[in-house]
């Protein structure tokens, strides 16, 4: 009985913990609208980091799943892995290009407060590095 292998009880936690902690984010992102900065950007922080956490449990649940639908004969071997391997693919491929993204925003930053600091702005804009530094790439990071 498949309910009783370890791999099925490994899917049925990490869904269940998938499942719940991507429900709660939508719900505090949905609800909540906080109308300072700071507490909103605490909240965008935290929100992010349980992201992270149901992201991780949806793939372990997915990996355990086909673990446990696929057969296990000596022929059939290969499909397990290969989609595996795919799927840690596409997640590598897009956890190295946000990398990537970070650093060159990381730089473009670091570019921007050195040429504020030379030069005093106190025309009223905003003080958001974040916001400033990426304004001319036509995207925000809020």
């Amino acid at each position: 009985m498949v309910s009783n292998t370890t791999a099925f009880k490994v899917f049925a936690i990490s869904n269940d913990i998938a499942l719940f902690t991507s429900l709660s984010i939508v719900i505090v992102l949905v609800s909540i609208i906080p109308f300072k900065r700071k507490p909103h950007m605490r909240l965008l922080s935290i929100a992010h980091k349980v992201m992270w956490v149901a992201i991780a449990f949806m793939a372990s649940g997915y990996v355990t799943a086909t673990w446990v639908i696929l057969p296990h004969s000596e022929g059939m071997q290969w499909l397990s892995v290969m989609l595996i391997a795919l799927g840690c693919g596409s997640l590598g491929t897009i956890f190295i290009g946000l990398s990537v993204m970070l650093v060159e925003h990381w730089l473009r930053k670091f570019k921007w407060k050195k040429t504020r600091k030379e030069g005093a702005n106190s025309d009223g804009e905003s003080q958001n590095s974040d916001v400033e530094s990426s304004y001319l790439h036509g995207y925000h990071s809020y």
